[in-house]
């Protein structure tokens, strides 16, 4: 599991929500918040906002919970498979 994940998950231990509450609280599924926590999906910059509002993190902490070092590197890779496709 990756350090911004394990952040989230403390985050939301601290805030007392579970990933049903946060899914709803962002109009989203419980799958797809599951698959932020567990660093599957990177979330798009309107669920990082409701994400980060629910739990109460502060902009300048964004980086922490948002943007490790894994899902930098995932990203780069799908950037890389889709530029290669026609």
């Amino acid at each position: 599991m990756c350090k911004a994940c394990i952040q989230l998950r403390k985050q939301m231990l601290l805030m007392d929500y579970t990933s049903g509450k946060l899914a709803q609280r962002i109009g989203r599924s419980q799958g797809y918040v599951s698959q932020i926590l567990c660093g599957h999906v990177l979330p798009d910059l309107s669920d990082m906002l409701g994400i980060a509002t629910a739990l109460d993190i502060p902009s300048q902490e964004w980086a922490q919970y948002f943007a490790p070092t894994e899902m930098r590197e995932l990203a780069a890779r799908k950037i890389k498979e889709r530029r290669k496709k026609p």
